[in-house]
């Protein structure tokens, strides 16, 4: 076998493509590929091994204002009856287009005169970030408009997260496979495509400790945050906790935004991720909250805890998180206080307006579940403190009025 994922840089698509789809090229297709395709397309589908002619074939196009169509992948498979399927990938995150994709099923279908086609989008994101259903109705219409009504569409997305998983388990299954299955999935982990996987890994950079690579591991330290977060609100735990974001919207915070120059360099530094949650009947204020100390003296750590914003004035929540100072004695909230000092050992307070008692770990690589767990069992014990005040305020026929924060 001569080839390596690794001496194959995730440049672009076609080296994406390369490395995932040319491992599942040559190994068994009943252990890698027919799995994953079964799994994307939701019932049992079987392919023949790739070809290479099955690589980025050019179609002409009959799609005005466009010459020629060309996907990553064309092949036939087989459900019952015979389904052409398209692959068009994508490298990073919210790429995809819908004009491209209906153009390349209505050339594939013209070209080939295909009766049924199946179009895998894959990209980065963990889960689909457009409506499939929107996209295949749009798709649909599309070949009726190009004379093509008889074709029967269907579409589908798939991450990269996914082909690593499916990439895996065939090295598992297979003995003979196993180096070159992890050798493909820790470049996808490299690149941060594997889904949340614990902290970025700081290897795999070519050049060493360059400016360049300085960056990049930083880029890569951000992604892995927000994958923390995607996957996360991903759980069934999370949902059980019946949180909502803190804004009307989910946002992670960084703080080191300043723009005036003269604002000096601490006000620019980038050290913290914060992201907030409450429940719409905790009081304005009253959080729960998951960050990211990119900065911490024994290195980067997961910090998760109980917030209180006393005021909804600047400076902006996420610095008063990260320009909090050790509290000195109790911060003056009975339930902050009260709370279990073994779950939240750590107090914070920003004067004036913010209040933190919170738990840490370090972030490491390749500690995802475990993180997640942690970060779980943290965030109910955070919802615990205001429910029991929230109990509290009910047993005394208090009014308290949840609502919404603009800050």
């Amino acid at each position: 076998m001569g080839f390596y994922s690794s001496w194959q840089p995730l440049v672009d698509e076609d080296a994406h493509t390369a490395l995932s789809f040319g491992f599942l090229r040559h190994a068994p297709a009943g252990l890698g590929f027919n799995p994953w395709l079964s799994r994307v397309l939701e019932r049992d589908v079987t392919a023949e091994a790739l070809r290479p002619e099955n690589f980025w074939p050019t179609y002409p196009s009959i799609v005005a204002g466009s010459t020629s169509t060309e996907p990553e992948l064309v092949f036939d498979a087989h459900d019952g009856e015979r389904l052409t399927v398209v692959i068009e990938a994508k490298p990073g995150y919210g790429q995809q287009q819908l004009d491209q994709i209906a153009r390349e099923v209505v050339d594939v279908a013209h070209s080939l005169k295909a009766r049924r086609i199946a179009c895998i989008m894959v990209a980065a994101d963990l889960g689909p970030p457009m409506s499939v259903v929107d996209w295949e109705r749009h798709v649909r219409r599309q070949l009726v408009d190009h004379g093509l009504p008889q074709v029967q569409c269907e579409l589908r997305y798939a991450s990269w997260a996914s082909l690593g998983a499916a990439i895996e388990q065939c090295g598992q299954a297979a003995s003979d496979w196993k180096s070159y299955a992890d050798d493909v999935v820790e470049q996808l982990r490299l690149n941060v495509l594997m889904g949340y996987d614990g902290a970025p890994a700081v290897d795999g950079l070519e050049g060493g400790l360059t400016m360049k690579n300085a960056v990049e591991l930083f880029h890569r330290m951000l992604e892995a945050g927000r994958q923390l977060y995607l996957a996360l609100h991903g759980q069934k735990r999370y949902a059980d906790l019946m949180l909502g974001p803190y804004w009307p919207n989910h946002r992670v915070l960084r703080d080191g935004l300043v723009e005036a120059p003269a604002a000096g360099g601490d006000a620019f530094a980038t050290t913290v991720l914060l992201s907030l949650y409450r429940k719409p009947a905790w009081q304005k204020g009253e959080n729960v909250f998951v960050s990211i100390d990119l900065s911490g003296a024994d290195g980067p750590g997961l910090v998760v805890g109980v917030g209180l914003l006393v005021q909804e004035t600047n400076p902006s929540p996420v610095n008063r998180w990260a320009w909090a100072d050790d509290a000195d004695g109790d911060l003056g909230d009975e339930h902050l206080d009260g709370a279990d000092k073994a779950v939240f050992p750590y107090s914070a307070e920003y004067d004036p307006g913010a209040k933190w008692i919170f738990d840490a770990r370090p972030w490491l690589e390749r500690q995802g579940d475990a993180d997640i767990a942690w970060v779980l069992d943290r965030l109910a014990a955070g919802v615990a403190v205001w429910d029991a005040r929230l109990e509290q305020a009910n047993a005394e026929g208090v009014d308290r009025g949840g609502v919404t924060p603009a800050d």
